[in-house]
């Protein structure tokens, strides 16, 4: 998984279900760049469509953004 698209996941699990824009401005992207990423999370089946340009994680995004959480200082800490 790419880094922009941790990004987007991290970014959806801090705000909950959420339009491309306000992604794209988290991370100081264009709404287009943001819409690609999403979409292939989508394809890859980590996101899903809430709405209009509108994401939430599936299952497997939380399962994703946990895992990537867990590899940073805090999980080491945890002894994860």
């Amino acid at each position: 998984m790419k880094g922009s698209e941790e990004q987007v996941l991290k970014i959806i699990r801090e705000l909950g279900s959420c339009k491309i824009e306000r992604i794209g401005r988290k991370m100081s992207m264009t709404a287009e760049y943001a819409g690609e990423v999403c979409k292939n999370l989508l394809d890859d089946g980590f996101l899903s469509k809430t709405g209009p340009a509108e994401y939430a994680l599936s299952p497997r995004g939380e399962r994703a953004v946990n895992r990537t959480l867990s590899r940073g200082p805090i999980g080491v800490l945890r002894g994860a």
